[in-house]
């Protein structure tokens, strides 16, 4: 017993993302040494108490509702949360009458996530409100977006155009001129 308890350990100070075990009442049982750098907070603050008792009023509901989801219906649960002003993809394992928790910090990409969802925004908006008759066509030559200026000039519903060959829309003059 003493051999698996080591090996066991040695296993979970290998891990470099924070880790820790709950027990039936979710009371810690098991932390890291990453938990410690990560919280600040050292195994002896943690052990033996739940998850509400470590954290206090800043306790995220959605997590404790995923660890007893986990630990009642035996399935894996996955959740973000946030810690100290960081993001955190944790995954919850279920056990015997226990649940493991890996959290990894996903604080980077939340932030490159959010950038690219603005820089969309901001490009779509351009291109949206440029007066210009703007349209983008694939290898094909399909048109697969155009402006709401093209749309008002031209006289059509976006559903109507999109997915039809560009080469639809020129004038018989461009047309020839296109080929």
């Amino acid at each position: 017993l003493r051999t698996s308890e080591r090996k066991f350990r040695s296993l979970a100070e290998s891990i470099t993302d924070p880790y820790a075990v709950f027990d039936h009442q979710l009371k810690y049982i098991y932390w890291n040494e990453a938990s410690v750098k990560e919280t600040g907070m050292k195994a002896e603050e943690v052990l033996g108490k739940t998850y509400k008792e470590v954290r206090g009023k800043s306790a995220d509901d959605s997590f404790e509702k995923a660890l007893r989801g986990a630990l009642d219906m035996g399935e894996t649960k996955v959740i973000r949360t946030t810690f100290k002003e960081k993001y955190f993809n944790v995954t919850i394992y279920p056990g015997n009458n226990q649940v493991a928790v890996i959290s990894n910090d996903v604080t980077e990409r939340v932030i490159l996530e959010r950038s690219l969802l603005n820089s969309k925004k901001t490009f779509e908006e351009l291109y949206n409100k440029t007066p210009a008759m703007m349209h983008s066509i694939d290898r094909e030559g399909n048109i697969i977006n155009v402006s709401e200026y093209w749309l008002d000039k031209m006289g059509y519903e976006k559903e109507e155009v999109v997915g039809k060959k560009s080469f639809d829309f020129l004038t018989e003059n461009s047309q020839v001129k296109a080929m």
